[in-house]
């Protein structure tokens, strides 16, 4: 199986799943395709050109027994929320998952604390407190500032919802 997904929160909790499951039914080989390195880490396969693809592919890495069985926790904790574990695991080195500490902070990160709203959340209000009201300039302001999580348009439209904030524009 080849795995190409990018180096976000998103695409990593996604592939993490889709290694779990699919381990669970099958001895697989599984291949991880990784995006070009770029400056800003976050902006994946979107970008690339077809030759950039193809090299991508050439360069991929054959996930071993240790990086599908620390997916496998990592869904597993995950699942279950338990930062603590997240927390270890993300100090684990593997060829299979660039940037995982960071990624894995940003989870964290995800949850408020002491009546303080979660980095993603923060982030909106600072937007907002920015003078931004237009959806597009939001998200686009969001994707700018928190690109780690690969958050789409919905998603951001959603936590705009939850939180009661009122803007313009629909992103549908």
């Amino acid at each position: 199986v080849f795995l190409w997904f990018e180096d976000d929160l998103f695409c990593l909790v996604n592939m993490w799943f889709v290694i779990y499951y699919i381990s669970q039914k099958t001895n697989t080989t599984f291949f991880r395709v990784f995006p070009k390195e770029d400056k800003m880490r976050w902006s994946g396969f979107a970008k690339s050109e077809p030759v950039e693809l193809v090299d991508c592919f050439q360069k991929r890495v054959e996930l071993k027994a240790s990086d599908i069985l620390l997916s496998n926790h990592l869904w597993a904790a995950y699942v279950d929320h338990d930062a603590a574990t997240l927390k270890k695991l993300s100090t684990i080195v593997s060829n299979g998952f660039r940037f995982l500490p960071d990624v894995i902070q940003a989870q964290l990160d995800r949850a408020s604390s002491d009546d303080k709203p979660g980095r993603p959340q923060q982030a909106l209000i600072d937007i907002l407190n920015d003078g931004k009201s237009n959806f597009y300039e939001i998200y686009e302001d969001f994707w700018a500032r928190n690109s780690i999580y690969g958050f789409g348009d919905l998603q951001v439209y959603n936590m705009l919802k939850e939180m009661e904030i009122e803007f313009l524009g629909e992103p549908f």
